[in-house]
């Protein structure tokens, strides 16, 4: 009996070990993503007119119709987004951003939105404990993502709340340093982000605890919004805001900037009290609105980059360019493909005869 159970006893040790090994994600085909992607925009359709139930419905559908579909992550982002700003729900919109913060999601820019969103629910919550593990988190996992410089936000903001000033003013300091050190991609803005502001002022330091200072953003678009900037601290000379950015025709005081490529977006600030002596000057500063061009070959859903691209099919490119969204209605852009190969041996020896004859080249011994 004992001979029995040292035979047997290694296998059953093993039996753990299979079942820790991890699983393989699976995919869903190009057709589950584009049947996706229709529900996926007829749910953006009901939201469109006013129909949110309707809406949260399609989302929660994609989700459970397609649970192998890179597009159930967007439906899971659409669920928390709406959970989080409209119905204040922050656990149920957790729970989402959760499911779209997983490394399953191949779009690392919306995981770092999504593991953003968590810290974010928590820090409504107030669990800034949790939210500074997330934000922290966030800062490590996508170093080189804008997202950082929201992260550094609400720790900033966390401590704050909490009474810890000079940890306030430390996070909040770094606000805006994630995006480059140089200085002249200071005074540019990329289409689609959150535009932040930052005033510093030895007159804020007598401002009443929870005042607020107001400035305007105007762009060239002709849109026109008010951002509403916080001081970082007690007896402090800085006080910081921020806005979104979107591409999109001007709707003045909606709470978001609608930029075309190429805008330019003025700040405007009422200095009360200068060093002059002088009373209610206008400070201003001017940004331009920039885009990063990207140039990709996809599968047919546009979801997907592809490594390469198979003879007698066909070749689907986008090119994302916010530079080149100029107009209210729909812009066009060319793109040049080229295409290279290795020459042949037959090729070669051409192209050194031609050369040859030509006088270009000398002819061997």
């Amino acid at each position: 009996m004992r001979s029995f159970i040292k035979r047997f006893l290694p296998f059953f040790l093993t039996l753990p070990l299979f079942a820790q090994s991890p699983k393989v994600v699976e995919r869903g085909s190009i057709i589950e993503d584009r049947a996706a992607r229709k529900l996926l925009q007829a749910g953006d359709a009901r939201l469109e007119v006013g129909e949110n139930e309707k809406a949260l419905e399609i989302w929660e559908s994609v989700v459970e119709r397609y649970p192998r579909s890179q597009i159930r992550f967007e439906a899971h982002l659409r669920l928390a987004d709406h959970l989080l700003l409209e119905i204040k729900d922050f656990d149920r919109a957790r729970i989402h951003y959760e499911s779209a913060a997983i490394e399953a999601n191949g779009d690392d820019a919306k995981r770092a939105y999504a593991f953003l969103n968590i810290g974010t629910c928590f820090y409504e919550a107030g669990n800034y404990g949790k939210c500074f593990g997330i934000m922290r988190d966030v800062i490590e996992q996508f170093p080189t993502s804008s997202e950082i410089n929201e992260a550094y936000y609400y720790i900033g903001l966390g401590h704050f709340k909490l009474g810890h000033y000079s940890r306030a003013i430390e996070a909040l300091e770094k606000v805006g340093t994630a995006l480059s050190s140089k200085d002249s991609l200071i005074e540019k803005v990329e289409a689609g982000k959150r535009f932040y502001v930052k005033i510093d002022d030895q007159d804020f330091a007598i401002l009443e605890p929870g005042s607020q200072i107001k400035v305007r953003c105007l762009t060239t678009g002709g849109d026109e919004e008010t951002v509403v900037c916080d001081p970082v601290g007690r007896n402090a000379r800085i006080v910081m805001g921020r806005i979104p950015t979107q591409l999109n025709q001007a709707s003045p005081n909606n709470g978001t900037l609608e930029v075309r490529g190429g805008d330019r977006i003025t700040v405007t600030y009422i200095d009360a009290q200068t060093a002059q002596k002088d009373t209610n000057a206008k400070r201003l500063k001017e940004v331009i609105v920039v885009g990063n061009g990207v140039a990709r070959i996809t599968d047919g859903s546009y979801l997907h980059n592809l490594p390469a691209a198979v003879l007698g099919k066909q070749l689907h490119l986008q090119v994302t360019d916010a530079d080149h969204d100029t107009t209210n209605g729909a812009d066009q852009i060319q793109a040049t493909v080229q295409v290279f190969r290795r020459k042949t041996p037959d090729e070669i020896d051409a192209e050194l005869a031609k050369g040859v004859a030509n006088g270009e080249l000398e002819e061997g011994p």
